[in-house]
């Protein structure tokens, strides 16, 4: 395993071995970050290259078309098989293969993007949230500070709403909110919810308890001290976390979460650079479901049926 000085260094290898063999820069520098850090958006591409998006966008469409796969969904994320990569390599340069081959290989091992891969930008983590909100199949977990990003989710989660996904969200109580704007942000937030469910909740669903399409809940100061638990560190979305109850039944499981710096080890904070995460990895997803759980069976619910305060 390499040391955390390593695997920081690694993110800056100038991307030599395409130039060599006469790729450009652009094209150099892409297919560097396709495949050492696995698939990403335009915008996550233009972050780590430096590039300019619409840049990005050009020299993918005229230049690495038969090499770069896009997804059908939005937004567009573009990925590489470094199987291809070498096969347009050897055409070119034969003897550079094994190089290019032995150096994206460790690369991959080193900055594992199917693990826990970073969003560079908050635009990005939202655009990515609001889609995973829409192909949610069975359930979304929220847990969060006052759900400032709402707004930009709301088409994704209104689409999971109407298919009748369930969605939990767990909200500081009023004595865990850090400041008055915190606590105002909360009760806006649980308003633009509270619209949502009469907008968009199939007919027939519960206007209020736990059978309503989404259920609020809010952590207690009380409960954590008596069990010595700290929801700080974590906020953010899990979606159709692993069954295992029912392993036969595979749900496309994702994550997308921040990490409070406050709350983070200082090497942890090294190695993750920025606090915004996706992850597919279903183990280290089920961890955060147990976790949220943990949280969500002690809490106090709102009741809809009442005004907002």
């Amino acid at each position: 395993m390499q040391d955390l000085k390593q695997i920081k260094d690694l993110s800056f290898v100038e991307p030599r071995y395409f130039l060599r063999v006469g790729f450009s820069e652009y094209e150099s520098k892409i297919l560097d970050a396709l495949l050492r850090y696995g698939e990403m958006t335009a915008r996550e591409l233009a972050s780590k290259t430096k590039i300019p998006t619409p840049k990005v966008y050009q020299t993918i469409k005229r230049k690495l078309n038969a090499l770069v796969e896009e997804s059908p969904e939005k937004p567009k994320r573009f990925n590489v098989d470094l199987d291809d990569v070498c096969k347009v390599v050897g055409k070119r340069k034969p003897e550079a293969i094994d190089a290019i081959r032995e150096y994206y290989t460790h690369a991959k091992e080193v900055v594992s993007s199917d693990f826990l891969q970073r969003l560079e930008e908050a635009s990005v983590a939202e655009e990515l949230t609001s889609s995973a909100y829409k192909a949610a199949q069975h359930e979304i977990e929220i847990i969060s500070g006052s759900m400032r990003y709402l707004r930009n989710v709301q088409e994704g989660l209104c689409h999971a709403v109407k298919n009748g996904t369930k969605i939990k969200v767990l909200f500081p109580s009023e004595e865990l909110a850090r400041d008055a704007r915190e606590k105002f942000g909360i009760l806006e937030r649980r308003a633009l919810l509270e619209e949502i469910v009469k907008k968009c909740q199939p007919p027939g669903m519960s206007q209020n308890g736990e059978d309503r399409s989404i259920v609020i809940k809010y952590l207690r100061k009380q409960k954590l001290q008596e069990y010595g638990a700290n929801y700080a560190w974590l906020r953010g979305s899990i979606i159709d976390a692993p069954d295992i109850r029912n392993p036969d039944k595979p749900l496309k499981s994702i994550a997308i979460f921040t990490i409070e710096q406050d709350a983070m080890e200082k090497a942890t904070r090294y190695f993750l650079g920025t606090p915004v995460i996706r992850t597919s990895d279903p183990k280290f997803i089920l961890m955060l479901h147990m976790f949220f759980q943990f949280l969500w069976k002690d809490c106090a619910g709102f009741d809809f049926s009442k005004k907002s305060a």
